[in-house]
């Protein structure tokens, strides 16, 4: 994994591409960014011919600057994608797990770079809207006893809103717990949960 500044992630992986060739090289980008430093980048990866693949995070916001709308309201990621040359170009459900692991398979059998653009809304902006809706939240709970610990939802997912418990179950090992107060009722969990330990609880207000 590499870090190094906001739109680089496409041009660092061009230059990977140069030298590693057994290994599927991934770019993440936001998608404000994208079009802020984004096209070159990917304008460069078609004339090379640069086998990465493209993730385009896709939340109609330009979060790191306050939410503001940004092109995608009126300029279309995939279509920007597919006139740049790019061939493998797929939008997905991010919270559609077995759909979004089908999409990166295919991905990677693509000679080429490929752009995946992942759409959903803004966590930050649907919790607003569904409490100016006043409509109630589905959160999930992680069955203690079911839970064998083996850190898929924690480790691997990271959601921010699963962590290690403090007590023990009856077996007397740890298990995951979910914070109601910052679920956002996605779904992933409970459909990447190796042993299904995770189902919806109940509805909250907050």
């Amino acid at each position: 994994d590499t870090i190094l500044c906001m739109g680089a992630g496409i041009s660092m992986a061009n230059g990977f591409s140069r030298v590693i060739k057994d290994k599927p090289i991934f770019a993440y980008i936001g998608d404000s960014t994208f079009f802020h430093t984004g096209l070159t980048a990917l304008a460069n990866a078609v004339y090379h011919k640069a086998n990465i693949n493209v993730l385009v995070l896709d939340n109609r916001m330009t979060a790191m600057t306050g939410f503001q709308p940004n092109p995608t309201e009126v300029i279309d990621i995939a279509d920007v994608a597919k006139s740049l040359g790019v061939e493998y170009v797929v939008e997905f459900d991010p919270y559609d797990f077995e759909n979004g692991k089908k999409t990166f398979e295919e991905a990677l059998q693509h000679e080429g770079p490929t752009v995946i653009i992942m759409r959903k809304i803004c966590a930050n902006e649907w919790w607003r809207q569904q409490r100016r809706s006043g409509q109630k939240i589905e959160v999930y709970h992680i069955d203690p006893e079911t839970c064998i610990a083996c850190g898929t939802c924690i480790v691997q997912y990271q959601c921010p809103a699963i962590y290690w418990s403090v007590d023990t179950n009856s077996k007397g090992k740890k298990y995951s717990i979910i914070d109601p107060s910052m679920c956002t009722g996605c779904s992933v969990c409970s459909q990447i949960c190796p042993v299904k330990a995770i189902s919806k609880e109940v509805d909250i207000d907050e």
